[in-house]
């Protein structure tokens, strides 16, 4: 081959490079065939996405309230500033957490 030959190839490899340049440059801006399923997709995906977290956050709902529902009846003022009592006795508290001895 002469070097004329490989020119035009490469001038062809070119304006081909350069030709599918401007057609992805269009179809970028062009309005997809697939639009309205793809956004039927994202409805869709979206709307289980929502429906996990909410079941996944239940049962940490139904932990939380269970625990202070249970709990909030020993919570007094003495809870907060009587010593702890061994263990098996009744009554008792927390003050030494609270003061840090």
């Amino acid at each position: 081959m002469s070097n004329e030959d490989i020119d035009k190839e490469e001038m062809n490899i070119e304006e081909t490079e350069n030709t599918d340049i401007k057609q992805t440059h269009t179809s970028i801006f062009a309005k997809p065939k697939n639009l309205r399923r793809r956004k039927m997709v994202n409805a869709i995906m979206l709307g289980l996405c929502v429906v996990a977290a909410v079941v996944s956050i239940l049962p940490l709902f139904y932990i939380f309230f269970y625990t202070t529902k249970s709990g909030i009846s020993s919570v007094n003022f003495d809870f907060f500033t009587q010593m702890p009592k061994p263990v098996g006795e009744a009554g008792g508290g927390m003050a030494n957490g609270i003061v840090g001895h």
